[in-house]
């Protein structure tokens, strides 16, 4: 006896929907998303092809040299809009040559690497000093300061903790991710999806779990 909804009004078998692998990279500067898709009862049991593993792409705003399957880890809240990858980019570069650059409309970056400095114990406020070449030092290790080194203020004068805006992002991430399914490889609302993100070696438990 077939189960409900097995077959369709026509009587005709209806084709089980595929499960979808997919791998997201959210990298320091760029992130990139993989997937491989397989039929029901038709899971790999050994090494999956490299010609069978996909990147997304076709990301928003980006120019045609730069459709590498890459989107730049970055974003820009200007008032109630929100921008992120290439668009952030473009939008920077449109809106803020010709405004007052603010802690609250700067782009955000590199908001990986402060979630595990703020996760391992880290922290670099209160502890600069300014050295003969106009960057930023640690006063107390002497070390360059980290590349967020503003981000914190920007965070503060937005309302939002380094988990809002990674979650602002990676939500884009998946949109559009589902955008490029949908529209390639028939995904559906109802596609089983199976989701991996890669953590770097060596991170802190609790950034790792957090992410």
């Amino acid at each position: 006896m077939d189960s409900p909804g097995s077959k369709r009004s026509n009587g005709n078998p209806r084709t089980p929907n595929p499960t979808f692998l997919v791998g997201i990279d959210f990298g320091t500067t760029m992130t990139s998303v993989s997937y491989y898709k397989f039929k029901l009862g038709k899971r790999p049991t050994t090494g999956i092809s490299k010609n069978a593993i996909k990147s997304v792409i076709a990301w928003p705003n980006a120019a045609s040299s730069h459709n590498r399957g890459e989107v730049p880890s970055e974003s820009l809240y200007l008032g109630d809009d929100f921008y992120w990858g290439y668009g952030a980019q473009l939008k920077a570069q449109e809106v803020l040559p010709n405004e007052a650059l603010y802690a609250s409309n700067k782009p955000i970056k590199f908001s990986k690497l402060l979630l595990a400095d703020l996760l391992s114990g880290h922290n670099h406020q209160g502890n600069r000093g300014s050295s003969t070449n106009g960057s930023y030092t640690d006063s107390q290790t002497n070390k360059a300061a980290p590349p967020y080194e503003d981000l914190e203020e920007t965070l503060k004068a937005l309302g939002k903790d380094v988990n809002d805006v990674i979650r602002d992002y990676l939500v884009e991430v998946f949109r559009h991710t589902k955008k490029h399914l949908g529209q390639f490889e028939s995904f559906k609302d109802t596609s089983k999806v199976e989701l991996a993100l890669s953590v770097p070696a060596g991170w802190p438990l609790k950034a790792s779990w957090s992410l």
